[in-house]
């Protein structure tokens, strides 16, 4: 096992991983989230993870490129900057041996990850302080398009305006209600809902931030197991990298 103080990383223990991507046309830096399992722990720093799966294939990662490795313990994140050496397969499952190249160090800022699911959302147009103030206003119920610790994706058929002030409910391993401002607005020309409404969320404590993120986490991880249950993904090499 690798060992930082009290913190320990072993077989079983559920990481994420972060790459760097090429700028877009615009300028903006991309960072894409990728969740897999540690299988093993070997020497000199080394271990392996499940190969991580992107749109359901193996993602090629890049060679000797440093990228940041997060994982929980309990309900702190920690993370450490790794170095992706090869491809190995065992037992006809595909698994990235890493290398550890940075320290272990307790980790607070998160660059949100959005989780596409669709689960239903209850919308209620105000917030939840508010509520006896405003008696008439009903909720209405919805669709979540996607979903990170920061703020949602959801359809619906109120017209949600720009700047209006939410409260949204729904099931994520466990029932939440949060705080929300609508950033945007757009029509849905054909579908089963009128509008898509994109939500920053406001008034979160640490603790519900925390805990939203590990259970987005939590829930990708697990389709990654159930997928793996009936697929065997093929692997895609990229320029650059590794190949078959």
């Amino acid at each position: 096992m690798l060992i930082h103080m009290q913190v320990k990383i072993t077989s079983g223990l559920r990481v994420s991983l972060d790459l760097q991507l090429k700028n877009d046309i615009q300028g903006m830096k991309n960072v894409l989230t990728l969740n897999s399992i540690v299988e093993e722990i070997q020497e000199d720093g080394y271990f392996l993870i499940h190969m991580p799966i992107h749109e359901g294939y193996h993602y090629p990662l890049p060679r000797d490129e440093a990228m940041l490795m997060k994982f929980f313990i309990e309900s702190e994140m920690y993370a450490f900057k790794a170095v992706f050496s090869e491809r190995v397969e065992q037992g006809g499952f595909l698994y990235a041996k890493m290398r550890r190249i940075g320290r272990i160090k307790p980790h607070q800022r998160r660059d949100c990850y959005r989780l596409p699911c669709s689960m239903p959302v209850t919308v209620e147009r105000l917030w939840k302080h508010e509520r006896e103030i405003y008696p008439e206003r009903q909720p209405t119920e919805g669709r979540m398009i996607n979903i990170s610790d920061d703020g949602m994706l959801f359809a619906t058929d109120e017209n949600i305006q720009r700047g209006d002030k939410i409260t949204l409910t729904f099931d994520l391993s466990g029932v939440e209600t949060v705080e929300g401002m609508a950033l945007r607005t757009e029509r849905v020309e054909d579908g089963k809902y009128l509008f898509r409404v994109a939500v920053q969320f406001r008034n979160t404590d640490k603790a519900q931030k925390r805990r939203l993120y590990k259970r987005i986490v939590d829930k990708q991880l697990e389709e990654i197991r159930r997928w793996k249950q009936d697929n065997k993904p093929q692997y895609v090499p990229a320029k650059g990298c590794e190949a078959i």
